[in-house]
């Protein structure tokens, strides 16, 4: 009798969802290990940004040439200034000298603070451009509206005071007039307002939320590998204070002790409780700005009838005499460089015209 062909052998069941759920898991196990070895990437630059932000607490000498930020600032008493410039500091930074005076601030030393009868005086509220970035402190915007208006008022005394600190948002900045005003007693407190006065400054170490499963870091990496984002997501500011470029003006990603300092709402909340002290403290306030500013200020402005101070005409008028528009403003000589953007001497000067124009016709200036 002729065997029967040998059956074929059985088809295990289901190995195909076998095979898929192997290679799900080992997906799954490979992206937890690429999620964790970002998230020590994530602690590591956070323990870095810690030890450089802990330097700022300890003695140090100043290098006399080529000083970083980081070399001439010290941590603040006051949490919502955070940090300010060192009280004797000499150093060349930006390629300038610069002399921090025994109140923290760049420049010669401050007058007396008993006012001279019949005088006037006016502090300066700013950062990086109020400072003078990259130029020399006789030629910053502040100290060259002083001689005009001392020559314009013929003899009258005037005293401009600069407490402009790179970096320096608008709420620090209010912070920094409440801890001086009752000592100073100015008649005019000016705002210089420019671009970054909304975020965050990366002279503050973050606290990265690296143990925080409900975010991706490897997705942040990616995001950055594809030209995405920012590196700054990797964690919430750049490390402190020695490196990093970036700047924050998102709540969500700042420190949450600095969260009412940042964004457009950071701005106005700041903005109404300096215009609420010029009330109560009888000073003339006025926001101003060395080129533009976005379109929130303008609103926060006009709705608190604080009377906002655009360079931008003067600097297209400046432009358009050399035979350039706007979209040359970078590669113009009122900037310090294709790749900073801070104002030159030349922009300064035009920058103080600007603002002693306004003065001159604003009535401020009547004894």
């Amino acid at each position: 009798m002729p065997l029967a062909p040998a059956s074929p052998p059985a088809r295990r069941p289901q190995s195909w969802r076998r095979r898929l759920l192997l290679a799900a898991f080992g997906c799954a196990v490979g992206l937890f290990l690429c999620e964790g070895g970002a998230r020590v990437l994530a602690f590591a630059r956070q323990q870095r940004a810690r030890s450089d932000w802990q330097r700022l607490e300890q003695p140090r000498e100043h290098p006399r040439d080529a000083a970083t930020l980081g070399d001439m600032v010290r941590i603040s008493d006051d949490p919502r200034i955070v940090y300010e410039l060192q009280p004797g500091a000499c150093v060349v930074f930006e390629g300038q000298e610069c002399r921090i005076n025994a109140l923290g601030f760049r420049g010669p030393e401050w007058p007396a603070r008993e006012r001279t009868p019949g005088s006037l005086r006016i502090l300066g509220l700013g950062d990086s451009v109020m400072f003078g970035w990259g130029v020399r402190e006789q030629d910053c915007f502040l100290r060259v509206l002083e001689r005009d208006l001392a020559q314009a008022q013929g003899g009258r005394r005037v005293e401009v005071l600069n407490t402009g600190v790179p970096g320096y948002n608008t709420a620090m900045e209010v912070a920094a007039y409440e801890r001086l005003s009752s000592q100073w007693q100015p008649d005019i407190v000016l705002v210089d307002y420019v671009g970054n006065d909304a975020c965050l400054p990366n002279l503050i170490a973050g606290e990265s939320p690296w143990a925080d499963w409900r975010h991706s870091y490897f997705l942040d990496l990616l995001r950055i590998a594809l030209g995405r984002h920012s590196k700054r997501v990797i964690d919430p500011l750049q490390p402190a204070p020695w490196g990093g470029e970036g700047f924050e003006s998102d709540p969500d990603r700042v420190p949450q002790q600095y969260r009412d300092m940042v964004g457009e709402p950071g701005v106005a909340k700041a903005l109404r409780r300096l215009r609420d002290l010029s009330v109560e403290r009888h000073f003339h306030l006025l926001v101003a700005s060395h080129h533009g500013v976005p379109d929130f200020v303008q609103r926060i402005c006009a709705d608190l009838g604080v009377p906002l101070v655009l360079n931008l005409p003067s600097v297209a008028a400046y432009l358009h005499q050399r035979g350039k528009t706007e979209a040359d403003y970078r590669q113009s000589d009122l900037v310090i460089s294709a790749t900073d953007a801070h104002p030159t001497a030349v922009a300064h000067q035009r920058y103080a015209a600007t603002l002693a124009d306004f003065l001159r016709t604003s009535g401020w200036l009547e004894q």
